[in-house]
């Protein structure tokens, strides 16, 4: 459930009015979250499929 509401807010944020460079210092941020400790053990490996799908490299 919390999986899919971070899905929601990812979209959310690429679909947001703002700057390009805005849009990427949230997604920054979001990607620091998703690749912390408190997230893995919250959203388990959840956390780890959302930072790949989203935010690969």
């Amino acid at each position: 459930m919390i999986v899919k509401a971070l899905e929601k807010v990812i979209t959310a944020i690429n679909q947001a009015d703002v700057s390009g460079r805005e849009k990427n210092e949230v997604k920054s941020l979001l990607r620091k979250l998703l690749g912390s400790k408190a997230a893995a053990s919250v959203l388990g490996p959840g956390a780890q499929s959302l930072a790949a799908k989203y935010f690969a490299e």
